[in-house]
């Protein structure tokens, strides 16, 4: 089945904005900030033949960020290339305080798995703002937690990016209340000439987890003799998954004993722990036409447990538990060995275009537009036979208590089978031995099942799309006024679909 989440459109205004000063504004190269990382050097680019305006994020006015006390982080596109970064999302946590309420690429079991976002000072997704060249860019269509929005950095196009600065301080005065943590700045290319490229591939020392990587650049048009440039690029990766068992213990399992720790793997010493290899118990059946209507007790004490795999075919050997509440063998599982993914596999492809022109000796205008596409396959742990109590249902018809209870009998009716002309011995209850059997017999020895579907994918496949277009003309007035308007349109679209097989 696929699920269209509904667009989420952002149309940026038209911004006007002027800044005086007293003395004509002098052009400045940005130095080295001072916040550095071991694993990028966080040095602002200083290879440019000529000088540059420098507009500091949080502020409005031009002038060098060691000129404010603002503590912004500056890592290039150059640092982000020699560190081996591939993707916006990590490149920000190099540069960035990142801390508690991130949302990675590998948290697979939140409402809004699949994107990706930092949380500047702790304070959550929804309290950084995250700009594009100074201007707002679509929120990811599925909210963290259902009500923190973010944009999601994985559907930004690292290609055309030029340098990344990181605002670690509040800035709500400036750019509003999604601002308190902090703000990230995603400054990209404003001209490009020639050709640039590569191509990357690796993998992890396991075996998995790879990573592939394309990426091309190439532009013309000399802006400064010529009055216009043209820049196009684009960027491929695809990513392989990393799983929990690939990784052994202690990553692999819910059982700790070797380490000193509990067993909480539940999967191979309770019966009642549902696995993809389903158990049952005898219980009786209030109504002979509803699979909810169960008995809470056993029809004996202690209960018996029927393992419907023959034990001889159980994949991962048997276990058996004997105690004055169960009794039966089924078979073992460990769930976190079997299902658990560290990372999911991925494949992204984004692009990005720029139009630049000179409309006159103080003004300048641009098109710009970028597209990315960005897939990711979440697998999660198999769900129940019932997870919980049908819409309206009471509470005590949940799960296991008492849970889904399988009929006596069958027919192809599907209701009043203990009756029906056609009726037969339900092959999947082991109960049901009495072809015979009257209606009062078959309610007596129904079976509750416990069981998740090992064969129905949990999780889903998600295909998030951004667009983005904007445009805009700078310029100067009596060289000591600078003006700018931006217009911009971003959307960004979200599938998810549900393989009914696991792949």
């Amino acid at each position: 089945m696929i699920t269209q989440f509904r667009r989420r459109m952002l149309a940026s205004t038209l911004l006007l904005s002027a800044a005086a000063v007293a003395q004509p504004a002098l052009a400045q190269t940005a130095p080295a900030p001072q916040d550095t990382t071991a694993t990028v050097p966080q040095t602002a680019d200083t290879t440019a033949d000529e000088p540059q305006d420098v507009v500091v994020t949080g502020t409005l006015f031009r002038g060098a960020d060691t000129l404010t006390a603002l503590p912004v982080t500056v890592v290039t596109a150059e640092n982000l290339t020699r560190a081996g970064i591939t993707n916006t999302a990590d490149a920000i946590r190099q540069a960035a305080a990142d801390g508690a309420g991130s949302i990675g690429i590998g948290f697979t079991s939140g409402f809004s798995a699949g994107g990706s976002a930092i949380s500047l000072r702790n304070l959550g997704v929804s309290s950084t703002l995250v700009l594009v060249d100074g201007l707002r860019v679509a929120n990811f269509p599925l909210s963290d937690d259902g009500h923190n929005s973010y944009v999601d950095l994985n559907s930004i196009p690292q290609v055309g990016v030029d340098r990344i600065e990181v605002l670690k301080d509040g800035a709500s005065s400036l750019y509003g209340a999604d601002a308190i943590g902090g703000v990230v700045n995603i400054i990209t290319r404003k001209k490009f000439t020639g050709i640039d490229g590569g191509a990357e591939a690796g993998v992890t020392e396991k075996g998995d987890g790879h990573k592939y990587r394309l990426r091309l650049l190439g532009g013309i048009g000399d802006y400064d003799t010529q009055g216009w440039n043209f820049y196009v690029g684009g960027e491929y990766e695809d990513s392989g998954k990393v799983t929990a068992d690939s990784r052994g213990f202690p990553f692999n399992t819910l059982d700790l004993r070797a380490a000193g720790g509990n067993d909480n793997n539940r999967a191979d010493d309770t019966l009642t722990s549902p696995t993809t290899n389903a158990v049952v118990t005898r219980t009786t059946q209030t109504d002979l036409n509803n699979p909810l209507a169960g008995s809470i007790a056993n029809a004996t004490s202690p209960a018996i447990f029927t393992s419907l795999t023959p034990l001889a075919n159980c994949p991962f050997g048997t276990f058996s538990e004997n105690t004055s509440s169960r009794v039966g063998t089924a078979c073992a599982h460990d769930l976190t060995r079997e299902y658990v993914q560290i990372l999911p596999k991925q494949r992204r492809f984004a692009g990005q275009a720029r139009f630049s022109f000179r409309v006159a000796d103080t003004v300048e205008g641009y098109v710009q537009g970028s597209y990315s596409n960005n897939k990711v396959d979440i697998q999660l742990l198999p769900r129940g036979i019932r997870q919980n109590q049908a819409f309206g249902g009471a509470p005590s018809t949940s799960t296991s208590n008492p849970g889904i209870v399988l009929p006596y009998f069958i027919c192809s009716a599907g209701t009043n089978c203990a009756t029906a002309a056609d009726r037969q011995l339900n092959p999947n209850n082991p109960y049901a031995t009495n072809a015979a059997a009257t209606p009062a017999i078959a309610a007596a020895n129904a079976a509750r099942i416990y069981y998740l579907f090992g064969d129905v994918k949990a999780g889903s496949e998600r295909t998030n799309e951004l667009y983005r277009i904007t445009g805009g003309l700078h310029g100067t007035l009596a060289d000591t006024w600078r003006w700018a308007v931006d217009v911009g349109y971003s959307r960004d679209d979200l599938d998810s679909s549900r393989p009914a097989s696991q792949t």
